[in-house]
């Protein structure tokens, strides 16, 4: 695969990603959309690296993250600010 290749494939996952509804999560494995409450991937079927209930969306953008993730990877907010 050439770089321009990659780096197109790197922008499509990344709009995906900022057009995911927050009661979603992304595949680590293939980057599809799926609902939060599946163990696996609906179009890879791979089970997801994370455990699901350890999820939180970012209140800003939306987008899936950790539960004791304090900064989003994605807009960079203060998730913790919101929660004192």
């Amino acid at each position: 695969m050439s770089d321009i290749q990659k780096q197109i494939e790197s922008i499509e996952q990344q709009i995906t990603k900022e057009r995911a509804p927050k009661y979603t999560i992304i595949c680590p494995h293939c980057g599809a959309i799926n609902a939060k409450n599946l163990k696996v991937c609906h179009q890879c079927r791979k089970s997801f690296e994370i455990d699901i209930s350890d999820i939180k969306n970012c209140p800003y953008c939306g987008q899936s993250m950790k539960a004791k993730q304090q900064i989003c990877d994605v807009c960079g907010c203060c998730c913790s600010c919101d929660e004192e």
